[in-house]
């Protein structure tokens, strides 16, 4: 995968992908310091955009307890952990380079 100039389009691509791939394809792209920190703020907001939406969906299921709304809380929550990861894995190449002083 290639970067292009759509944070976000990448973000959706690559939160999906496992863990050691990532950070192979993060190695592979030469990212910068700069572009890690880019991806760290682009998944940061497509994380804060899911927990309201999981907050919103709490409070439905609070009153409906409907298990569709409880399976797409779930869902919601595993996207959450691969978005948390990404990042991670994004701020450790970052200090990587960082150290390297690159």
């Amino acid at each position: 995968m290639d970067i292009d100039n759509s944070l976000v389009t990448d973000a959706g691509k690559f939160i999906d992908m496992p863990a050691e791939e990532f950070k192979e394809w993060i190695v592979s792209c030469h990212m910068t310091v700069g572009q890690c920190n880019n991806y760290v703020f682009a998944l940061s907001s497509i994380f804060n955009t899911l927990v309201t939406q999981k907050d919103a969906l709490l409070k439905v299921y609070e009153k409906e307890k409907s298990e569709e709304v409880l399976d797409t809380i779930k869902g919601i929550y595993a996207e959450l952990i691969k978005i948390e990861e990404k990042a991670v894995c994004l701020t450790e190449r970052a200090k990587e380079l960082l150290e390297k002083g690159v």
